[in-house]
């Protein structure tokens, strides 16, 4: 048997995590409160999750759930379309994305 001595603030703070209940079980102690901490700046909230959802809804939208390649046209070094095909590069077509800018800043892009 090995014995180790402990400080005493430690045995005492180690203790005070438990409590024994009326059966002589030991049980964790659960500190209660009402007070909730003020969140981080930036923490995730219920708010903040249903916005994001929205917008990942909204790019799901744009993207067919089914597609086996991308072709992608571009004017000069700004991104004008997207095709997806089902079938490889000579397949259907089953989506276009045109996307539309102003100088060199993305302003829309259009489903067909």
């Amino acid at each position: 048997m090995i014995s180790i001595s402990l400080p005493k603030s430690t045995v005492q703070r180690e203790s005070e995590k438990f409590v024994e209940d009326g059966s002589g079980k030991v049980c964790l102690r659960v500190k209660q409160t009402t007070d909730s901490p003020p969140l981080p700046s930036g923490a995730a909230t219920e708010s903040k999750q249903d916005d994001v959802i929205s917008e990942l809804d909204a790019l799901n939208s744009l993207v067919p759930s089914v597609y086996d390649y991308i072709s992608l046209s571009y004017t000069g070094d700004n991104l004008t379309g997207v095709v997806f095909k089902n079938g490889g590069a000579g397949g259907s077509t089953i989506s276009t994305l045109t996307l539309g800018y102003a100088g060199s800043n993305l302003t829309s892009v259009t489903k067909t």
